[in-house]
């Protein structure tokens, strides 16, 4: 009874430090693209065939899916097209 007791403790501890998935690495943030500020200032809304971009400290984020508030007339369209660490920083 007790050898059979310690091959299926023994069968256990090597099922479970067997199939235990490694923990994964964590991943980092790539640059994927650099603008200039005059490059980023053409997304600014106005061309509906553009993206609209919003840029905080160095990262550009895609805010077009909420066009409406973003482009011309909206209420944030102040900070699209340009990088708004600042501004937003000042909220």
């Amino acid at each position: 009874m007790l050898k059979i007791l310690i091959v299926l403790t023994l069968a256990l501890t090597i099922m479970i430090v067997g199939f235990s998935a490694p923990l994964a690495a964590p991943i980092e943030p790539k640059k994927i693209n650099a603008f200039s500020e005059e490059e980023l200032a053409v997304y600014d809304g106005p061309d509906s065939n553009l993206p609209v971009f919003i840029a905080v400290d160095g990262y550009v984020y895609n805010v077009t899916g909420d066009r409406e508030i973003y482009a011309p007339g909206g209420m944030y369209h102040h900070l699209t097209g340009s990088n708004q660490h600042t501004e937003l920083c000042r909220v």
